[in-house]
């Protein structure tokens, strides 16, 4: 399981979020990516906002060689998502903000290359695929996490909210709440 919140700067380009490579073989083990391309349409370019997760059989580059999952969700710019993303050798799943998104059939097992390096934020030293904007709360873990195990804390919802707010002519404010949320 790779889980990490994102708040993208931009959603125009192929951006790695959390990947492991081996060097100096160059051999892919998993990566998390944002702004993937198109898994229908390939040759359509980037989706800004995609997400993918890609898991290597082999530490080969084509299609052949990897296990893929991409979301239905896409990531907004300066707005925080969480992700996370479990294999857990026969399913891979995509879950935002704690919900189920996308999920596809696997098998075989992640490929780990000797002296692999997790990077966050791009793939290698020289990688064009970094990452714009905020990362916070990464987490990968040797287990296939269920969502009551992820790092995601729903943000509460405010039970008053303001409707309205005039002078009350004594120097001070007249305000109107009303209760929200109260069964969300």
């Amino acid at each position: 399981t790779i889980e990490c919140s994102i708040r993208p700067s931009n959603t125009a380009r192929i951006m790695n979020l959390v990947s492991k490579w081996g060097f100096p073989t160059n051999r892919a083990a998993w990566v998390l990516n944002l702004n993937t391309l198109d898994p229908n349409d390939p040759q359509a370019g980037t989706v800004p906002g995609l997400i993918a997760f890609l898991v290597s059989r082999t530490g080969g580059y084509t299609d052949a060689d990897f296990n893929q999952v991409v979301s239905n969700y896409r990531a907004k710019t300066n707005e925080w998502s969480h992700i996370a993303a479990v294999f857990d050798g026969a399913t891979m799943k995509l879950y935002v903000n704690g919900l189920l998104d996308a999920t596809a059939p696997a098998s075989g097992t992640v490929y780990h290359p000797s002296g692999a390096t997790v990077y966050l934020g791009h793939a290698d030293d020289t990688s064009s695929f970094r990452f714009a904007g905020l990362m916070d709360e990464v987490r990968i873990t040797g287990a296939a996490l269920t969502p009551d195990q992820f790092l995601y804390q729903p943000i509460p919802r405010p039970l008053l909210q303001i409707t309205q707010a005039t002078p009350n002519g004594l120097g001070g404010m007249q305000v109107g709440l009303a209760l929200t949320n109260l069964w969300a």
